[in-house]
């Protein structure tokens, strides 16, 4: 019995690279996101979703924000909702990117993928990525073979079977990452913490103060500013400043946008205002760093 209620996407090129695409989950060889990088350009991604990379083979680069990193073979890479992502694939990459929205696997469901897509990835400066052996390798790509079958199959319970198949895919990589020296210990109020990253990402422009996230998580300014630091290092006000900059910095470099349209977006009345906050973060002012950082940004 065939159900066409999930509204899927097949593009023409899925008979041979395979692209499936519905509302809440997405799947694609990174062959097929190599030959949309033409002339060796990034090929720009942003969305609200989730995206975990599985790269089997050859290299390439990957651009999460500003940070450069270099895609290696037996990596998996986790990029978070409303991060620019840039790829540049080499002719030899072979791999896939998942890509899923939070409501589809359920993240911050309690045991489920706490350690895989909250705490630790909030917290990291960048994106290295974790390193697999052969033996999860092996398995998790016959999982991900079996995605894109169900996906081709358009079945009556598809949406089911392909959030079983993420589920036990992202379990894979949480039990194994969990026994090596990768994974810190859990603490007590990360889950708090992992609750305040999530509010931070979705409403930093029109919410930046301590006091309505604290309201929203119902505790305490000084509670969440207390638990906040004692994770990541910083107080919470740091990492609302640290969001704000942090858009700033993309729009910079991403969009053709001028200072006073940044400025205005991200909830500043003055420009005045946004370029002293700007430059007390980054420590030059918003025109040095969209000149200098732009140029750097590509090879």
């Amino acid at each position: 019995m065939k159900n066409n209620s999930a509204n899927p996407i097949l593009s023409k090129e899925a008979s041979t690279e395979y692209v499936y695409k519905i509302e809440q989950f997405e799947i694609k060889s990174l062959k097929s996101v190599s030959q949309r990088c033409v002339n060796k350009r990034f090929q720009k991604i942003r969305s609200h979703h989730y995206h975990i990379i599985l790269v089997n083979k050859g290299s390439g680069e990957h651009l999460i924000d500003i940070d450069r990193n270099v895609l290696q073979a037996n990596h998996i890479y986790c990029v978070h909702p409303y991060q620019i992502q840039n790829l540049k694939a080499d002719p030899d990459l072979e791999g896939y990117m998942i890509s899923f929205s939070a409501d589809f696997l359920g993240v911050g469901s309690p045991g489920l993928n706490e350690d895989l897509f909250t705490g630790r990835f909030n917290i990291l400066p960048n994106h290295s990525g974790i390193k697999i052996n052969n033996e999860l390798k092996s398995e998790i790509l016959h999982i991900v073979l079996r995605m894109k079958k169900e996906a081709n199959e358009h079945s009556y319970h598809q949406m089911d079977i392909l959030r079983g198949y993420l589920k036990l895919f992202v379990t894979y990589i949480k039990q194994y990452s969990s026994s090596s020296s990768f994974v810190p210990e859990r603490i007590s109020g990360s889950e708090l913490v992992d609750k305040f990253f999530n509010l931070l990402r979705e409403h930093f422009i029109s919410k930046k103060l301590v006091t309505e996230y604290a309201s929203m998580l119902a505790v305490s300014p000084n509670y969440l500013n207390n638990v906040v630091k004692k994770i990541s290092g910083f107080p919470a006000s740091h990492h609302i400043k640290q969001q704000i900059h942090l858009e700033a910095k993309r729009q910079a470099l991403f969009t053709n946008k001028s200072m006073k349209e940044i400025a205005f977006q991200l909830g500043f009345e003055e420009m005045s205002h946004f370029s002293k906050f700007f430059k007390n973060i980054e420590g030059n002012n918003f025109r040095h760093f969209r000149k200098f950082a732009s140029k750097n940004l590509y090879l």
